[in-house]
C-alpha cells in the first residue's frame, strides 16, 4: 500500500561527482578504480546535503588516504569541495554556516588517558569517543579543537540566518545526557571573500541535562526530554518535554511549549549505546525511540516505542492464542510467514513479548496506545519504529513487519486505523537485504504541508524515499483484505484525506461486485456519511463542522485486528491525557505580533493552543450531531401514525356487509363512491406515474424536516457565535442537499456497478411482466443494502428511489415475501407503484387476487383513490354498495364539497343548463322493466336531490359535476343476478 519514490541516491546523485573529481586529479595512479565510499553527514535547512569520503588529496605530495568533506544543493544539482582534512577521519555529524565559511565536526577518535575525560560508565564503545572541531574553510585555514571528548553521542548544528553577512555564527552542540550548548563564533573578513574566526566562541548553555532532543531544520525547533523538580519536596521530580524556537530577528531562543509526559520512559540508562543513522535529526540512546510530529492545522504528536518488557514463554499466552497456534494457522502467521523466526527459537522454545508504541496527541488531549501481541524477542529487540507524518495521519513503520497508518487529522477524532502486518508490508527502502531498521531515519528532501517534508533515508543503502499511499496498492489492499474494520478504514482515508472521486468509484465497485458479504451496509453507510462530510466541508464554516458526523463507527472506541488465522495482530485504546490541559503555550503580546519578531510560526501553537482550549471548555466532548434520536423520534412517530391510519382490510368480500368497516367517515365514502360514479373528464394519470420525480414522498419530506428541525437545535445549543436561528436552519438546509446529493451519488455507483444506466432505473422502464434476469437480481440486491444503509443511518431516499425498489422487489422475490416486506415497511406502496401495478397487471383471477391483497395494505384515503381508478367490476360494485348503503341510512347528512349543485352549474355554463334533465327513455325503460331497481332509485333522488342524469349531447364530453345513475343500476342488476340467478320470479322484494 505504501509508495517509495526515492528522491535522493548517493551513487546517483554524489558518486559520480565524486569519481569525477578521482578522474581528473589522480588520472595516473593505480587506485583510481578502487571503491569510494561515500557517506551523509548533516544536512542544512536549504537541504544542502553534507557528505564525506576518503581519496588522496591533490593538495598533499603524500599518497595516502584523507578525508574528503563536499556539500550537495539539490535545488540547482551543484557539489563543492568544502573541506580536506589532512589526514583520515570517522566523521559522523558535520554543519556548516550559510555562509560556508566555518565547518563544525565531530569524529569518533580513539580513546587515550586524558585527564580532561571524566570517569563514565562503562559502554559498548570503549576504545572510541566523540570529539568536536571547528575548521575554517574560506580559505581552508586553521582547526579548532572544542576540547569536548566524551563517550556520549555528540552533534553539530549551524544555525539559519536571513542577513547576507553576519559577524558571528552560532552552533548547536549537543552532549547527551549533558547539555546543549549555544556556541557564538565571532567573525572576521580576510582580504575580500575570506572569513575566519576573529576571537574565542562564547558558549551559552540552553538546556543543563537532557535524555533525548530533536532539532527541526525547517522551522529551527528543539524539543528534548529533561527531568524537573517541583519547589515542594513533597513532588517527585517528573519528564517533560520542552520546545524551544530559534527567531533570527530576536536572535535568541523563546520557550514555546512545555507539557508533562506520561509515558513509560526510563528513568536513567545504565550503560548507553548509540547507532550512527546519518544525518539524523535526534540525539539519544538506541533504546530510546521517540518522535515529535506537527503538521500544518494545529497538529501535535508526541511518539513513543516502548522499552522490550520482560519476555514469557509461549505456554503463558492466553488460551485464544493457544487454539490459533495449530499447524493451519501456522501458516497464515504474517509474522512467521516472513521467515522471522529464528531455528534455535523454534527448538528451544519461543520467548514472546509485546511490541507497544504510544502517541500522545496533544491537539486532541488523548493518548493512542498500541499493542502488538506475541512477538518473538529477536524481532521485538532489533525492530526500531519509524515514526512520519501522512497526509494527516501518522505512518508506523517497520520494513517487512508493520506498517500502520493511525488517523491524527486535528479535525476530527482519531478513529478507523490502517494497520497491515507481516508480507503484507513493502520492505522497499531495505530492499537489498538490509534488515537492520536503525538505519533508518528523516531526512528533508522537500517541503510539504506538513512543515518538515520528510523522506525516508536508509544509511547503508544512502538512498532516501518519499512515501505517499500507492492508489494502485490502495485498491489492491481493500480487495484482499476482507476485515469490516480494515475496510472502512480503507474507505474513511479515501473519502476524507485523498479526496480522489475517480479511485472511490473504484473501491465502491469492489464492495458492488462482492455481493455475498455481509459488511456492505456498513460500507455505504460510511461512504454516505463521509462523503457528505467532505462535500460539506468545502462550503460550511470550521465550527459548525465540529459539531457534523464524519463516520458511522463510534470513534474513542478503540479497535482490534486479526489475521487470516483471528490472531490478534493490533490493538488501539484510548486514555485521556489530562497533562494536556496543563501544558505551557506560548504567548505573543501586541509589540512581537505588531514588529513580528516571533516569526510565523506563531500560528501553529496559538491553533494547538485554541483546540486545547477548547477541549477543556468542554465544547468537544461528543457533540457531533449523532442520527441515533433521529431514529428513536422516527419509530415513535411511526407507531402514533399507525394507530391513527386505518388500513383496508375490510375489502375482502363485497357481499357482506363487512365492508362498513372500511370507512368510518360516511362524508369521506361519499366523496369518492360519487367521484368513481360519476363520468369525469379524463387525465392521464400515467405521466403522474411515469415521471417519478413529481411524486412528494411524505416519509422522506417527514425525515428531512425532522432532521432539519434536530440539526438547528443542535447547531443553536452548541454554536453561540451565531446568535441568528435564520443561519442554523440554512446550514442545516445546507447539509440535508449535500445528503441528497450523496445518496444519489451511491446509486448511480451501484447501478453502474451493475451494468445498468440511470435512466434504465426509471420506474417506466421497469416493466412487471417481462422475464427477470440476473442483473436485475443482481441489482435488487444492491439497492436492498442501499436502503439497509440509508435506513441505518436516517439518511434521506432520492427522489423515486422507493418506487424502483418497489417495482424490483415485486419482480426479483416470491409474492409472499414481496408481502412480507411491505408489511415489514421496507418496501413501500407508493402511489407510483401501486398505479403501474393496477394499470400493467391483467385483471386474471391470480393478478386480482395480488391487487386485492396490495389494497388491504395501503391506508384508507390511498386505497379509495385506487379503487376509484380501478375499472374491476368489483371495486365498481364494492363503491356502488357502499354508496347506497349510506346514502339510504335515516341519519345520513350528504355532503358533495366535490360537486357543484344544479344551480351553480348553469350560472358557470348556461348553454349546458338546458341539457340537463331528470329523466330519459333509456332510463324509464330499464327502470319499468324491473319495478324493484326504479324503487331503488326513486329512493336515492329522495335522498340526494343533486343527482342528475348524464347527457352526452354536448360534443361528448361528460361534465365533471353531473353523476350518473346508470352505474349503481347496473351493478344493483348484476348482483341481484349473482344471488338470485336470471330467474327472479320466486323472489321477495
Amino acid at each position: 500500500m505504501l509508495k517509495f519514490t526515492c528522491c535522493f541516491d548517493v551513487e546517483r546523485d554524489i558518486l559520480n561527482y565524486v569519481k569525477k573529481q578521482r578522474r581528473e586529479h589522480h588520472a595516473n595512479h593505480s587506485f583510481t578504480e578502487n571503491k569510494i565510499c561515500v557517506k551523509v553527514v548533516g544536512q542544512e535547512r536549504e537541504m544542502e546535503v553534507i557528505y564525506v569520503w576518503d581519496d588522496v588529496s591533490h593538495l598533499s605530495s603524500v599518497n595516502c588516504l584523507v578525508t574528503h568533506v563536499g556539500i550537495y544543493t539539490p535545488s540547482n544539482q551543484t557539489h563543492s569541495t568544502l573541506f580536506v582534512h589532512d589526514k583520515q577521519l570517522n566523521i559522523v555529524s558535520c554543519s556548516v554556516n550559510k555562509g560556508h565559511s566555518v565547518l563544525a565536526y565531530v569524529a569518533m577518535v580513539k580513546s587515550t588517558n586524558s585527564k580532561r575525560s571524566p570517569p563514565v560508565a562503562k559502554s559498548s564503545f570503549k576504545s572510541e569517543r566523540y570529539c568536536a572541531y571547528l575548521a575554517e574553510i574560506k580559505p581552508q585555514n586553521r582547526i579548532f579543537d572544542l576540547n569536548i571528548s566524551r563517550r556520549n553521542q555528540l552533534q553539530v548544528q549551524f544555525l539559519w540566518s536571513n542577513s547576507p553577512f553576519m559577524k558571528e555564527s552560532k552552533l548547536i552542540l549537543f552532549l547527551h545526557q549533558e547539555s546543549i550548548a549555544l556556541y557564538n563564533i565571532p567573525l572576521g573578513r580576510v582580504d575580500q571573500m575570506g572569513v575566519v574566526i576573529s576571537s574565542q566562541p562564547t558558549i551559552c548553555e540552553i538546556v543543563k541535562h537532557f535524555y533525548w532532543s530533536q532539532w527541526d531544520l525547517s522551522c529551527q525547533r528543539l524539543f528534548f526530554v529533561c527531568r524537573k523538580y517541583s519547589k515542594s519536596a513533597e513532588v517527585q521530580p517528573y519528564l517533560v518535554l520542552k520546545c524551544y524556537e530559534y527567531h533570527d530577528k530576536n536572535n535568541n531562543f523563546t520557550k514555546m511549549f512545555e507539557i508533562k509526559l506520561d509515558l513509560p520512559i526510563p528513568a536513567e540508562c545504565s550503560q548507553q549505546e548509540y547507532t550512527f543513522s546519518g544525518p539524523s535529526r535526534t540525539v539519544s540512546d538506541k533504546q530510546f525511540n521517540m518522535e515529535v510530529i506537527h503538521q500544518s492545522g494545529g497538529s501535535l504528536c508526541v511518539c513513543y516505542q516502548h522499552p522490550i518488557e520482560k519476555a514469557r514463554s509461549e505456554s503463558s499466552v492466553d488460551e485464544q492464542h493457544i487454539m490459533s497456534s495449530t499447524e493451519d494457522d501456522t501458516d497464515n502467521d504474517d509474522w512467521k510467514t516472513q521467515g522471522l523466526m529464528r531455528s534455535n527459537e523454534k527448538t528451544v522454545g519461543r520467548q514472546l513479548v509485546d511490541m507497544k508504541y504510544t502517541i500522545l496527541v496533544v491537539h486532541h488531549g488523548l493518548t493512542i496506545n498500541a499493542t502488538i501481541p506475541d512477538i518473538a524477542r529477536s524481532i521485538a529487540e532489533n525492530a526500531q519504529l519509524y515514526f512520519s507524518s501522512l497526509d494527516g495521519y501518522i505512518l508506523v513503520y517497520s520494513p517487512g513487519q508493520l506498517s500502520h497508518l493511525v488517523n491524527v487529522s486535528p479535525e476530527i477524532n482519531p478513529c478507523l486505523h490502517i494497520a497491515l502486518h507481516g508480507n503484507k508490508v513493502s520492505n522497499h527502502p531495505i530492499a537489498d537485504g538490509l534488515t537492520d531498521s536503525h538505519n533508518l531515519t528523516h531526512f528533508v528532501r522537500e517541503r510539504t504541508a506538513s512543515l518538515n517534508g520528510d523522506c525516508m533515508f536508509n544509511n547503508q543503502s544512502g538512498k532516501a524515499f518519499k512515501v505517499s499511499i500507492s492508489k494502485e496498492g490502495l485498491v489492491q489492499t481493500f480487495k484482499e483484505n476482507t476485515r469490516l474494520s480494515q475496510r472502512l478504514a480503507i474507505l474513511h482515508y479515501l473519502n476524507l484525506h485523498m479526496k480522489d472521486p475517480a479511485l472511490t468509484k473504484r473501491v465502491m465497485k469492489l464492495v458492488c461486485d462482492d455481493i455475498s458479504s455481509q459488511y456492505i451496509p456498513q460500507l455505504f453507510s460510511e461512504y454516505l456519511i463521509g462523503s457528505t462530510f467532505n462535500a460539506v466541508r468545502r462550503s460550511m464554516n470550521k465550527d459548525a463542522l465540529k459539531h457534523l458526523p464524519f463516520t458511522s463507527t463510534e470513534a474513542l472506541r478503540g479497535q482490534i485486528e486479526h489475521n487470516n488465522g483471528k490472531r490478534i495482530t493490533v490493538r488501539f485504546s484510548y486514555t485521556k491525557a489530562p497533562a494536556v490541559f496543563d501544558a505551557f503555550f506560548y504567548k505573543a503580546d501586541r509589540k512581537e505580533r505588531r514588529q513580528s519578531q516571533v516569526g510565523v510560526n506563531i500560528g501553529v501553537w496559538e491553533s494547538i493552543q485554541q483546540l486545547v482550549q477548547a477541549l477543556h471548555k468542554g465544547r468537544q466532548k461528543q457533540q457531533r450531531f449523532n442520527t441515533s434520536s433521529l431514529k428513536a423520534d422516527l419509530m415513535h412517530n411511526d407507531a402514533t401514525t399507525t394507530t391513527e391510519l386505518e388500513r383496508s382490510n375490510s375489502f375482502t368480500d363485497t357481499s357482506s356487509r363487512t365492508g362498513v368497516s372500511f370507512m368510518r367517515s360516511a362524508k369521506l365514502k361519499m366523496m369518492s363512491a360519487k367521484k368513481v360514479l360519476s363520468p369525469t373528464l379524463n387525465t392521464t394519470s400515467t405521466s403522474v406515474f411515469y415521471a417519478s420525480e413529481l411524486h412528494v414522498d411524505k416519509d422522506s419530506n417527514r425525515l428531512q424536516q425532522l432532521m432539519i428541525d434536530k440539526l438547528t437545535r443542535h447547531f443553536d445549543l452548541h454554536l453561540s457565535d451565531y446568535s441568528k436561528k435564520v443561519r442554523m436552519r440554512s446550514l442545516s438546509a445546507e447539509y440535508i442537499e449535500c445528503q441528497m446529493k450523496q445518496a444519489k451519488q451511491l446509486l448511480e455507483i451501484v447501478s453502474n456497478s451493475v451494468g445498468v444506466k440511470g435512466q434504465q432505473l426509471e420506474p417506466a422502464n421497469i416493466t412487471f411482466q417481462d422475464p427477470v434476469s440476473e442483473k436485475d437480481k443482481h441489482l435488487y440486491n444492491l439497492l436492498e443494502r442501499c436502503y439497509l444503509a440509508t435506513d441505518s443511518i436516517c439518511f434521506p431516499f432520492p427522489p423515486g428511489f422507493q418506487t424502483c425498489f418497489t417495482c424490483l422487489g415485486y419482480r426479483c422475490l416470491s409474492y409472499s415475501s414481496f408481502l412480507q416486506y411491505v408489511e415489514r415497511g421496507v418496501l413501500q406502496l407508493t402511489p407510483e407503484f401501486v398505479r403501474k401495478f393496477f394499470a400493467e397487471l391483467p385483471d386474471d383471477e391470480e393478478h386480482s387476487l395480488q391487487k386485492h391483497e396490495i389494497l388491504i395494505q395501503l391506508p384508507q384515503t390511498e386505497a379509495l383513490e385506487v379503487i376509484e381508478e380501478w375499472k374491476h367490476p368489483l371495486a365498481l360494485k364494492y363503491l356502488a354498495q357502499q354508496y347506497v348503503e349510506d346514502a339510504l341510512k335515516d341519519d345520513c347528512c350528504l355532503e358533495y364539497p366535490f360537486y357543484l349543485n344544479r344551480e351553480t352549474a348553469m350560472e358557470q355554463d348556461p348553454d349546458r343548463g338546458s341539457t340537463l334533465y331528470a329523466g330519459s327513455d333509456e332510463h324509464e325503460s330499464i327502470t319499468g322493466a324491473f319495478p324493484p331497481l326504479g324503487t331503488l332509485m326513486k329512493l336515492l333522488r329522495e335522498k340526494d336531490p343533486k343527482m342528475m342524469i348524464v347527457n352526452h349531447g354536448f360534443d361528448n364530453e361528460p361534465s365533471c359535476f353531473q353523476m350518473e345513475p346508470r352505474k349503481v343500476e347496473k351493478v344493483a342488476l348484476l348482483n341481484t343476478m349473482e344471488k338470485y340467478g336470471n330467474n327472479l320470479s320466486d323472489v321477495t322484494f
